[in-house]
């Protein structure tokens, strides 16, 4: 038998961040395995103020001491750059070194960003979590280039990586074909979210349009989103409503302000998400082609599923792992009709939709973030495992 060492996750955000992710999720369910393991925040000052707050936080997380702010970086010298990091880095020894046996512990490391931080935390092993493509992770543009570099050097320096897509892990393997790989997709919290929907009020935000059907996305409207499809789609599908949950980045277009059948609601608290899914007839995920959507597993997907709604995509990584579940398209014209066709079939009679939304019910529950946690400490302990009775 070998048992998992201490875990520790180098995360890409603070534990509170709206969008609640993988690096949480995984955590959650490893304390309520009794995996010893420990989630450090992002070492961001906007993180470190936060942290002096007065709030809950888990036992096992823990807040580093910044180095400098990353809109300084372009212009500070090479040597008093490494510095600060390695001086970040010794704090936070001290600071796992009360809670944890670093030289036996296992890091999975989340982000490029911590790989300067790595020479002076000597843990047992490293893993590399990769979870995107490193341009999401990158925190300003000017800086791609400089995360480019840290991903290469993490992955020479790392013991193994986990992915959350095969495309992920070939692109990996073709910078070192020598390196454990496994993939351990995304997941969702999927009992939680059908039990949450089903029990859930309809939210006084949404838009009362009688007889009119309610096509959904929850997430991040950031870089990666697909504005002039979003654009074009709701200007072919006048008679459809379309509601947008989550934060904002940039401008939004001033034709979606204008037009009648689109809502801009703004971030929510993840506890609320169950019930605007709930109160969707169909649920999309226009996203840009590009990199980022071609390395992306996303969660929402999995959360779409997990209340039985429909799903129309633009592609992403690894479309054939969803077992059909998801209706794939490209362009206005085909997602609009997608999404025609899925609308006709979500709002028919009850008994010919139930079969549908109990496989789609059926499928999220396969992807549980328990089941995702389990096959991560099963990897870990195949690999680094220590000897145990």
């Amino acid at each position: 038998m070998h048992k998992c060492p201490e875990l520790v996750s180098l995360s890409a955000v603070h534990w509170d961040f709206p969008l609640v992710g993988r690096t949480r999720m995984l955590s959650e369910q490893w304390s309520q395995m009794g995996q010893t393991q420990h989630f450090v925040q992002f070492p961001s000052y906007g993180n470190f103020i936060r942290g002096l707050r007065p709030k809950s936080l888990p036992s096992f997380a823990v807040q580093p001491w910044p180095s400098l702010p990353p809109v300084l970086w372009p212009y500070i010298p090479s040597r008093p750059f490494e510095s600060s990091f390695r001086w970040a880095a010794k704090q936070l020894y001290r600071q796992l070194s009360r809670q944890v046996k670093i030289e036996e512990s296992v890091a999975l490391v989340v982000s490029p960003a911590w790989t300067p931080w790595l020479k002076a935390l000597p843990f047992a092993h490293v893993i590399y979590d990769c979870i995107d493509d490193v341009s999401v992770m990158t925190l300003r543009p000017e800086l791609q280039l400089l995360f480019e570099a840290w991903e290469r050097d993490l992955i020479h320096q790392a013991d193994a990586v986990v992915t959350s897509a095969d495309t992920l892990s070939a692109r990996i393997l073709e910078l070192r074909p020598d390196i454990p790989t496994t993939t351990i997709r995304n997941g969702c919290p999927a009992d939680d979210f059908a039990k949450a929907a089903a029990s859930a009020a309809r939210p006084t935000d949404l838009p009362h349009h009688d007889h009119r059907p309610i096509v959904g996305f929850v997430g991040a409207l950031y870089d990666w989103i697909d504005w002039e499809l979003i654009d074009r789609v709701t200007e072919k599908r006048p008679e459809v409503d379309f509601v947008f949950v989550g934060p904002i980045q940039g401008q939004i277009r001033q034709t979606l302000l204008e037009r009648e059948n689109t809502f801009f609601l703004g971030a929510r608290e993840y506890r609320e998400v169950p019930g605007y899914l709930a109160h969707f007839d169909l649920c999309w995920l226009p996203f840009q082609k590009n990199q980022v959507s071609q390395s992306a597993n996303p969660i929402k997907i999995y959360e779409y599923l997990s209340v039985g709604k429909p799903v129309v995509s633009t592609p992403v990584a690894d479309m054939e792992s969803y077992e059909r579940q998801v209706d794939f398209g490209q362009g206005a014209e085909n997602i609009a009709e997608l999404i025609r066709i899925g609308l006709i079939k979500a709002l028919a009679p009850a008994a010919e939709r139930e079969k549908t939304e109990r496989n789609r019910k059926a499928f999220a529950q396969r992807q549980d973030w328990r089941t995702r946690a389990a096959d991560y400490v099963d990897f870990v302990s195949t690999r680094f495992g220590i000897r145990g009775t």
